[in-house]
């Protein structure tokens, strides 16, 4: 199993993590922010090191680590955020000890309190009941992880883990533990100290306050209101490789099969600049390739012509795109022919008939526009999966149960607004006609109650 991404914090459960933002300058507490706000991929690339910044300015995981039923859990981040602040400067904001220092999220204005403090660590090497030994060294977090895994928790590195308990050998110094010995090393740190060899791990305590959460009974069933939704087109995807400002950076490696000087290097075909280029120092048996640092998805790619005068004879004309993930054994996945006629430049996008998961991608170049010197290319992208549109759907009741959902079933589809229900007493008049029998002008009313023909079910949850 594998920790699990949830973005959700109604329904986080011991293995799931979230993303978080933190910023700060050296030797002071930061803001946090963006909690639960972004995936895998929004982040990559954005992540504070794992070997921790005396400035950071990046993303991090919380992984929850504890969680009951009233909806409180606890999370710890995956990774010394900061390195050279002391303990004293994060007790004097209340965040090494005390009740923890309580922060807010703009993505949660209401309905939770959330709390940062440091991790407890055991007054002494043979004293194990604190939250290091119990989380990071001991938890295989539901069996979602080995327990103490580095790859999960990045313990052994330079800096150590600031905690908040005050150690027996000296009252001026605090518990950090971590940077060897299994993740379980313990050390004696001053309290004063800032030094680049011991960092700050903040746990967040999340406590989700009391909600009412409802459905309706009608007819046997519990039902909540479904709001629908708006037709929403396609999005397009994006260029699944990023700027590259050499043939490895910033990630992934760029090659081609030749070149005709140092001027045109394989990064050129991904620079995003039209007014540079790759240039082959053949026809014969020319390529173009792209390695991903793992497998990804395109379900069609872009060619981009050169700005260079007479660059058209030059633009290749027929190709193979090909896969590959041993960089071995390669699959055709998309063939072209007579390309012909290309401005100066010009992006032409073709689709993948069979997207698959790849590692590498090349295009093995047939022939080109007439020039029997080289081929010349100024860009070249793969897009990544297309997000589907979103169908209209109408606004109604969605059947939940036809028993009584349980407390799990109330806090995570019960509806919080009842709005929908805000029916007030209503008056019924109605004049007769004369119909012959009665006369005509006599008035009846009437009074009804549309409240009480819905039996509504709702349950507290604290």
């Amino acid at each position: 199993m594998a920790l699990t991404l949830n973005n959700s914090l109604l329904s986080l459960k011991v293995g799931d993590y979230v993303w978080c933002k933190y910023t700060a300058s050296s030797g002071a507490v930061g803001v946090f922010s963006d909690l639960g706000s972004k995936t895998d991929s929004d982040v990559a690339g954005l992540e504070i090191p794992v070997a921790s910044s005396a400035t950071p300015d990046g993303y991090f995981r919380y992984i929850c680590v504890d969680f009951d039923y009233c909806d409180r859990a606890m999370l710890i981040a995956d990774r010394n955020i900061q390195h050279s602040i002391s303990w004293d400067t994060l007790n004097t904001s209340g965040i090494a000890s005390g009740s923890g220092l309580p922060v807010s999220f703009e993505s949660y204005s209401e309905g939770f309190n959330f709390t940062i403090r440091l991790l407890t660590g055991g007054v002494s090497s043979s004293d194990t009941d604190n939250e290091w030994d119990k989380y990071i060294v001991s938890s295989t977090l539901s069996e979602t992880i080995v327990a103490g895994d580095n790859n999960v928790w990045n313990w052994n590195q330079i800096n150590r883990t600031w905690t908040s308990t005050t150690g027996t050998t000296s009252s001026s110094n605090r518990v950090c533990r971590g940077n060897n010995a299994g993740g379980i090393h313990y050390y004696g740190n001053i309290a004063t100290s800032g030094a680049t060899n011991v960092g700050f791990r903040p746990v967040l305590l999340i406590e989700n306050l009391a909600v009412n959460k409802s459905f309706i009974l009608i007819n046997s069933e519990y039902k909540k209101w479904d709001e629908g939704n708006e037709y929403i087109p396609p999005i397009a995807g994006d260029n699944l490789i990023p700027i590259m400002t050499s043939d490895t950076t910033p990630s992934g490696i760029a090659s081609v099969s030749s070149t005709f000087s140092s001027s045109y290097l394989a990064w050129r075909l991904f620079d995003k600049d039209n007014s540079s280029h790759w240039l082959s120092n053949s026809t014969l048996n020319q390529w173009m390739k792209y390695e991903f640092p793992s497998a990804v998805t395109a379900h069609s790619y872009k060619l981009t012509s050169s700005a260079t005068t007479g660059s058209p004879n030059d633009m290749i004309r027929e190709w193979v795109l090909e896969g590959s993930n041993d960089d071995s054994v390669w699959g055709e996945l998309d063939t072209r022919n007579n390309q012909t006629n290309w401005g100066l430049p010009e992006t032409r996008e073709y689709s993948i008939g069979t997207p698959l998961l790849y590692k590498y991608y090349r295009i093995r170049i047939i022939t080109n526009n007439g020039t029997s010197t080289y081929h010349r290319v100024s860009g070249w992208e793969l897009i990544g999966t297309e997000t589907p549109a979103t169908p209209e759907t109408p606004p109604s009741w969605q059947t939940i149960s036809t028993t009584l959902p349980s407390a799990e079933t109330f806090k995570n589809e019960g509806m919080e607004d009842l709005s929908i229900m805000d029916r007030k007493e209503t008056s019924i008049v109605q004049t007769m006609i004369d119909n012959g029998a009665l006369g005509a002008g006599k008035v009846f009313s009437s009074t009804v109650d549309l409240k009480k023909y819905f039996d509504i079910r709702n349950m507290n949850i604290k």
